[in-house]
């Protein structure tokens, strides 16, 4: 597991959302990612090729090639991936999430005791995270989806 060591703002609690896909057609994934008010600079999300990958992945990466896979990884230790055998070099792409929402520890304080409680649903997200999480596996020229959302403290 990676652990990131540069700056992370004082301890403090985020919801995340991570996710991975084969992408085979980037402008019909563009036009959706507009449509729900995502942008790929925005958000941490990125479409890259195989190779921009591999060239850019580091010790401190939370976007990484290794172990014949494509992943990404969020500062609670949890991990999607695609397979480097589901992935052709030569023609497709591969769409990168990384959300890390920043919300604080007030945000996640049960009503009953004051206690943090990270027991979130999708319905925490911001409506652009949601849209994308739930509708991404339905949009043509985007395969092998691997996704996941969840709560931590994130330093």
């Amino acid at each position: 597991m990676k652990r990131r060591l540069g700056f992370v703002s004082n301890s403090s609690s985020s919801s995340f959302m991570i996710m991975i896909a084969r992408v085979s057609n980037e402008g019909v994934v563009r036009k959706f990612l507009e449509s729900i008010d995502i942008e790929d600079k925005d958000y941490n999300v990125s479409i890259q090729t195989p190779d921009e990958i591999v060239s850019k992945t580091d010790k401190w990466s939370d976007v990484y090639y290794g172990d014949n896979k494509f992943s990404v990884e969020c500062y609670r230790g949890d991990e999607v991936s695609v397979s480097e055998k589901d992935v052709h070099w030569m023609f497709d792409k591969i769409l990168t999430v990384h959300f890390c929402n920043d919300e604080g520890d007030s945000s996640f304080l049960s009503s009953e005791w004051g206690e943090i409680d990270y027991d979130i649903d999708l319905s925490f997200l911001p409506k652009e995270q949601i849209a994308l999480y739930e509708k991404i596996d339905k949009v043509e020229g985007v395969s092998n989806v691997s996704k996941c959302f969840g709560a931590a403290r994130n330093g």
